[in-house]
This record gives C-alpha cells, sequence and structure tokens, in this order.
C-alpha cells in the first residue's frame, strides 16, 4: 500500500553541548522512534499496537511534565500535587488527520496531541531544541495521500 520511495525528510542532529541529565536526548529520539510505530501501525490497521504506543507516548509526555515539577520544586518525593494541566491535552481534538472510522481518529488524535506536547516540553529542557513535529506531519501527509490514493482506487475498481 506504501512506496518505498516516500519523501526524505532531514532530521538534524541535536547538539551534544546542551546535554541535560534531568531528561537524555535520547528519551526524546525514542519518543519520535515510538510516534513512528505508532503511526505506522495506525495506517496498517493494527489499532491495538498502535494505541498501545500512543499510550506509552501520551506516559512519556507525562514523565516530561513530573521531572520538570521536581525540577521547580526541588522534590522526588510526591505527597501532593500542584493541579498541574496535563500538556498533551491542550492539543487534543486538533489531528486534521481523521477518517470517519472512531477507532482510527481517537488514536490519531493522540499521536496527534502527544507529537506537539514533545515539542513544547522537549523545549524546556534543551534551547537549541528543534521541534520535530514538522517532520514527522510531513511524513504523516505522505501517509494520509497514500490512503487517499488507495480509497481512490477502491472506489473506481
Amino acid at each position: 500500500m506504501f512506496h518505498e520511495n516516500g519523501p526524505v525528510i532531514d532530521l538534524k542532529p541535536m547538539n551534544e553541548q546542551n546535554y541535560n541529565d534531568a531528561y537524555p536526548i535520547e528519551n526524546v529520539d525514542k519518543f519520535w522512534f515510538i510516534q513512528i510505530q505508532a503511526l505506522g501501525k495506525l495506517y496498517r490497521k493494527d489499532h491495538l499496537i498502535s494505541s498501545h504506543l500512543a499510550n506509552r507516548n501520551i506516559n512519556e509526555t507525562l514523565v516530561q511534565q513530573m521531572i520538570l515539577r521536581d525540577l521547580k520544586y526541588q522534590t522526588n518525593h510526591h505527597r501532593y500535587g500542584y493541579e498541574e494541566e496535563l500538556t498533551y491535552l491542550k492539543y487534543t481534538m486538533l489531528c486534521p488527520y481523521q477518517s470517519g472510522n472512531v477507532v482510527f481518529d481517537d488514536i490519531a488524535d493522540r499521536i496527534y496531541a502527544t507529537a506537539l506536547a514533545c515539542d513544547e516540553l522537549a523545549a524546556l529542557f534543551y534551547d537549541s531544541y528543534e521541534p520535530r513535529s514538522k517532520c514527522f506531519f510531513d511524513i504523516w501527509e505522505y501517509y494520509e495521500e497514500e490512503r487517499s490514493r488507495v480509497q481512490a482506487e477502491e472506489m473506481h475498481g
């Protein structure tokens, strides 16, 4: 269904001078690797794995926020919280990639929201962080174009 000769997207390496022990850049790299897996599984109709991976990355954005909170309050022992806003939630219900399938659309929304949340939070750990969601959405756009093309071919026989 998808072509091996898709667009090449240049991902720039991070500047190692800005390494942060509180949240190693490898965690950000791992996040984006999982995002690509979640997206691929979604478009291959493996909703179980895609949802699992999307939820895993939601949890990763929560970890980012917990670390930031620990740094702010100089604690790692949580007796009480501070009614924090959950960063990923402000990006839900904004996903432009909808199929009309309730399950697909729910997973897509979570993948989309966590992409934007991770970029926002990673920038708090790394001053020189360049958002990666644009590249990710370029890949997503390619998946959407292919899905639309296949749907059109199926409709016209």
